[in-house]
């Protein structure tokens, strides 16, 4: 009886563990997401980009 209930207190902390590092996950994985949004946009205005022509094939 004492080894079930210590497994179920086990689960529960790890439980309890999980709940507060997936925010933590999330909100990192986030930043890097913003972060790599910010260095495309800063290769895209160093880019000489002209309008480019093209003929229309109809």
């Amino acid at each position: 009886m004492l080894r079930l209930f210590l497994i179920g207190l086990l689960v529960y902390c790890i439980y309890r563990v999980i709940l507060i590092l997936l925010p933590i996950l999330s909100l990192r994985n986030r930043v890097n997401k913003e972060q790599r949004k910010v260095d495309i946009r800063k290769q895209v205005q160093k880019m000489d980009i002209q309008d480019a022509e093209y003929e229309d094939k109809s």
